[in-house]
């Protein structure tokens, strides 16, 4: 360090010296060198000598000119760079948690809404039992799991007895009310492995799975009748309700879909013309005749 004397008329605005000076800047200094000679460090015989102190007498600041600033990075911007960085990231985790719960909250609410759309296209609006479509689903992999296993798979096709006749006389409210008993019935006298879907108006279809052998088929479809024929109340009226039962086993009376589904609509038919309120397994060798007056 040392010190650079300027004029005190030359001075003029110390804001402009201090926007052009900054500590720790190279700078190169033009003006009158006066030196103080250290006599303790001159050899005189070889022409060296020491100064103890000087001093560099200016004419105007602008005898000073910078060569290189000092650089920004400082300890102490280094600093106060850190804490902005640490807050910044604070804030941006911050944001990313708000975002996150955001995200998640409506995810659950997509998962939930795809849920009820598809249970909605899965199960009928009335009885919430499930569609024809997904008891086809349920069937197919059954039939398919059978040729692994040595157990029977059965089709219980249920029709509502005189159901036209049921619905004129409650109405449409009195009409639906029974079915949606019937429905409950239904799937409460079966066990947990077994499917019953509404496949329209008052037809329902069974699947059983995992039978023995198809007398199984047949105590179940004897159960079924049972439970539902007891009287509803609708209305505070009650109301007989029976319904017919036809049965088609896998693979004594169809090895595919489309003929077991065939079969137990036949059967049905059969069960329907010996009076209702019955169940008949499906059997080549029962004559088709009389069908036709069932209904």
């Amino acid at each position: 360090m040392f010190p650079a004397v300027l004029p005190a008329d030359a001075i003029g605005d110390e804001k402009q010296l201090d926007s052009k000076w900054a500590d720790g800047s190279w700078v190169e200094v033009t003006g009158v060198f006066t030196g103080k000679v250290d006599e303790h460090q001159t050899v005189r015989q070889e022409g060296i000598s020491r100064l103890e102190s000087f001093q560099i007498l200016l004419r105007s600041p602008s005898d000073v000119q910078v060569v290189s600033s000092p650089s920004w990075w400082t300890v102490v911007h280094t600093l106060d760079v850190l804490g902005l960085a640490g807050l910044a990231i604070v804030s941006i985790l911050g944001w990313v948690a708000i975002l996150q719960r955001q995200v998640h909250r409506q995810t659950v609410i997509i998962r939930r809404s795809e849920e009820r759309f598809r249970h909605m296209a899965e199960h009928d609006g009335l009885t919430g039992l499930p569609v024809r479509t997904v008891l086809m689903d349920r069937l197919d992999l059954a039939l398919k799991e059978m040729k692994y296993k040595s157990s029977s798979v059965a089709v219980l096709m249920i029709d509502v007895d005189s159901f036209k006749q049921l619905n004129d006389t409650l109405g449409h409210a009195g009409g639906d009310q029974v079915l949606c008993t019937v429905g409950s019935r239904l799937q409460a006298a079966l066990r947990p492995t077994d499917m019953v879907a509404r496949m329209g108006g008052d037809e329902f279809t069974i699947l059983l799975t995992g039978l023995q052998n198809p007398e199984d088929a047949q105590k179940i479809a004897s159960k079924l009748v049972a439970t539902v024929s007891a009287p509803i109340i609708v209305d505070g009226k009650t109301v007989e309700v029976t319904v017919s039962v036809g049965v088609a086993t896998y693979p004594e009376t169809g090895a595919d879909i489309k003929t077991l589904l065939r079969h137990s609509d036949v059967a049905l038919y059969r069960a329907k013309a010996r009076g209702r309120n019955c169940y008949q397994m499906y059997s080549s060798n029962v004559p088709l005749r009389d069908l036709d007056a069932a209904y």
